[in-house]
């Protein structure tokens, strides 16, 4: 077997290595001035983005009432998002939307 090719991987470790032991010394560094920084504008976790209260609680959608009927059955939609496929269906056969329209009383 070929040494050359133990002794580049025993230089390629050590690269790693010393390139691991630069980037926590500059990570260091910036977490100190972030500290810094932090304290000298008094800013909380949320401000800067981090921690459990950056995280934003997920918007909840509103119920949307349905906007059109089925003529056929009991399926109806909103109006929003992709057509329905009986929606679909119903234009082809020649029903208008207005006539599918959900009645307000």
């Amino acid at each position: 077997m070929d040494t050359n090719f133990f002794e580049r991987l025993e230089a390629l470790n050590a690269k790693k290595a010393e390139l691991q032991k630069e980037y926590d010394a500059i990570r260091a560094d910036a977490l100190e001035v972030a500290r810094n920084l932090t304290k000298q504008f008094a800013l909380s976790a949320a401000e800067v983005g981090c921690g459990a209260a950056a995280v934003e609680a997920p918007k909840t959608r509103k119920p949307v009432e349905p906007k059109y009927q089925n003529p056929a059955g009991e399926e109806t939609w909103t109006g929003r998002g992709v057509k329905p496929v009986w929606f679909k269906q119903a234009l082809e056969a020649g029903i208008t939307a207005e006539e599918m329209l959900i009645k307000k009383v």
